[in-house]
């Protein structure tokens, strides 16, 4: 019996303990909490989160009803004066009244040509018009977007040029054409860069000639020479006024 008693009152002792272990703690008075002063007002109500977000917008809204800065306030800068106009004589060296070749690089005036000037390797040679028309001419016709006109032309093939001045293409040249172009140079400072082969008709389609002759007359616009691709779509690379042919060699 006396035993039962003790189960008994262990059972009932134990959700006591445990009701007393995790009961709150008694809030401590305000002279234990040392730096906050309990004495003043409870009742005055706390900042809401929503009032400092419309403290903020109001702060935001002021400041973009601000007048922007002025030139007044900026000292140094003067925001009334117009702006300064580029010009050539602003640009020292650069003279912006000479139109731009299609290389970028300032054109000489267009001028006939009056000599045709063959620079092979270490050999330099002069050809007059007259030496140029006295040789075997070949007519090719092409078509000109640019006119929009098939156009009829007559000239030394460069290829005999090149054969008759010291760089036929053969066997034992071969190499040596391969690895080497033409640089081709009007009066006006207009160049372009052919393959050498491509020159030879026996090895790419197309003929490349000297041209001297437009439509049975001598080349009146671009003249008095014109090198001219049969081959290309778009004449590019027709050199007007064409003064000299450079070989230039790997």
């Amino acid at each position: 019996m006396r035993l039962h008693i003790l189960a008994l009152a262990t059972l009932l002792a134990l959700p006591i303990a445990a009701l007393a272990q995790t009961a709150p703690a008694p809030a401590k008075p305000a002279d234990s909490m040392p730096g906050m002063d309990m004495s003043s007002d409870s009742s005055k109500p706390a900042a809401t989160p929503m009032k400092m977000d419309m403290d903020m917008c109001m702060k935001m809204s002021m400041a973009e009803d601000k007048p922007a800065a002025s030139s007044d306030s900026m000292p140094g800068m003067d925001m009334s004066a117009p702006a300064k106009p580029v010009d050539s004589q602003s640009m020292p060296g650069m003279d912006m009244s000479k139109p731009a070749s299609p290389h970028g690089m300032m054109k000489k005036q267009l001028t006939p040509s009056t000599s045709l000037t063959l620079v092979i390797g270490p050999k330099t040679t002069v050809l007059t018009l007259a030496q140029l028309a006295a040789m075997p001419h070949k007519t090719v016709t092409v078509h000109n977007i640019h006119t929009k006109l098939d156009e009829t032309y007559s000239g030394i093939p460069l290829a005999d040029l090149l054969t008759a001045n010291g760089a036929p293409f053969t066997m034992a040249t071969k190499h040596h054409m391969l690895t080497s172009y033409l640089l081709a140079q009007g009066t006006d400072g207009y160049s372009v860069i052919y393959s050498t082969v491509e020159v030879f008709p026996d090895y790419h389609t197309g003929d490349v000639i000297v041209a001297d002759t437009l439509d049975g007359k001598p080349i009146a616009t671009g003249g008095a020479l014109k090198l001219v691709s049969s081959e290309d779509k778009h004449p590019m690379r027709w050199v007007q006024s064409l003064s000299q042919i450079v070989m230039v060699s790997y």
